[in-house]
Order: C-alpha cells, then structure tokens, then sequence
C-alpha cells in the first residue's frame, strides 16, 4: 500500500508520473531519478510510520512515550501522520486505553504545533464518521473528548457539529 517500485515487469500499470509525449531518451534517466525518489519517500515515511507505532506500543507511560516521539524530530507533514497513527494504534484495542489520550494530551503539551495537527485529525475523521465502525467511533470520540475536556485542543473543532 505504501510502497510504489515500478520496475521492468510493470510497464503496463500505471505511472505516477506524467510522461511526456517527446521522448528523445533525455528524460528516461529524469524519470528514474523521480521514481527512485518517489519510492524513497514513501519507504522513509513507512519506515518513519513503523518507528512511531514501535514507540507507542511498546510505553506504558504517556510522558516517556511522548518525549521519544518529540525526540524523532519529524517534519509537519510527519507529525500530523503521527497524530493519526496515535489514532490507528487506539482503534486496536478492544476498549479504550486512556493511556492515548493522555499522550495526546502531553504531545499537545511539548509542542503547541500537535493542538493544529489532532484538530486536522478530528476534522478529517468527523468527514468520514458516517463510515466508521461503532466500535471505532466510541474509542475516537472519547480520545477526542478527553482533548477537548483537558483544553488540548479548542472548542473551535466543534463547529463541524
């Protein structure tokens, strides 16, 4: 799902790339050197996405888990991709672990940028809350909740309601 290689075998599937219809051979190496970047990119965010879910799952403690996850350094494309993995590791479990919420909370709490990204996340998941599982939706709106009751993020998302 991540991961685009488009090698020899696969001249007939689609290309994420436009091709130009004046092909002189100059841009056959372009090209590569565009797929090659594109796959690296997504590599580096599969691996970057494989190394937060390995730090979520693997704390029992909110704060510690936070701080190595502030620790990662990530760029804010990345960081709101971390949002919604903290969101994809919650919809995991059988119940609610408030544990998230609480690292929600504190992500929220070392970098003020994290209450913009879980608003974004709230807002992409409220457009799609018509297709989520009952289950799902119960532990997402009470992650959400516990936001919105501790001031992590404002009140200012619930204008969707």
């Amino acid at each position: 799902e991540l991961f685009f290689h488009k090698g020899d075998d696969d001249k007939n599937k689609p290309n994420l790339l436009i091709n130009n219809d004046e092909d002189d051979g100059k841009n056959a190496d372009v090209d590569e050197e565009k797929k090659t970047f594109i796959d690296e990119t997504k590599l580096n965010l599969a691996k970057i996405r494989l190394n937060m879910y390995n730090i979520i799952m693997e704390n029992n403690n909110p704060d510690d888990c936070a701080k190595k996850l502030i620790d990662l350094y990530l760029r804010p494309a990345q960081e709101i991709e971390l949002c919604q993995m903290i969101i994809d590791c919650l919809v995991q479990y059988s119940t609610y672990k408030e544990f998230f919420s609480l690292l929600g909370e504190q992500l929220c709490s070392l970098n003020k940028e994290y209450v913009k990204y879980f608003e974004q996340v709230f807002e992409d998941e409220y457009k799609v809350v018509d297709n989520i599982e009952n289950d799902k939706l119960i532990k997402v709106a009470n992650f959400f909740s516990y936001l919105l009751v501790h001031d992590c993020i404002t009140c200012g998302v619930c204008i969707h309601f």
